[in-house]
C-alpha cells in the first residue's frame, strides 16, 4: 500500500469508528428512555390496580358493616334500611376507607 494512502484510510476508518460508536450511545440513550417511560406507565397501571382493590375492599367492609347492624337491629342481614344514626356510622366508615385508598394510591 502507498503511504499517500494510509493517512486518508485511517481517517475514513477513525470517522466510521466515531460515526458507530456515536449511533450506539443514540441507541442505548433511547432504549433507556424507553425503558424509564414503560416503567413508569408499569406504575401507574399498578396505582390503578390497588387502588381499585382498595375501593373493592371498602365496599366488601361496608357491605358486610351493613349486615351486621341489620342484625344488631334485629333484621334480616340484607336489610335495607338502618336507623339512621347506624347507616350514618356505616357510610361514614366507607367514605373514609375510600379517602384514605386515594390518598395511599393517587
Amino acid at each position: 500500500m502507498k503511504k499517500e494512502y494510509i493517512l486518508p484510510i485511517t481517517a475514513i476508518v477513525c470517522c466510521a469508528i466515531i460515526g458507530l460508536a456515536y449511533v450506539s450511545v443514540q441507541n442505548i440513550k433511547s432504549t433507556d428512555i424507553k425503558r424509564a417511560e414503560l416503567n413508569k406507565k408499569a406504575e401507574e397501571i399498578k396505582r390503578e390496580e390497588n387502588l381499585e382493590a382498595c375501593f373493592l375492599q371498602a365496599e366488601l367492609n361496608y357491605n358486610s358493616n351493613w349486615s351486621a347492624n341489620c342484625k344488631m337491629e334485629g333484621k334480616k342481614e340484607d336489610c335495607d334500611t338502618l336507623k339512621k344514626y347506624n347507616a350514618e356510622v356505616v357510610e361514614q366508615a366507607r367514605k373514609e376507607e375510600k379517602d384514605n385508598c386515594i390518598k395511599l394510591y393517587k
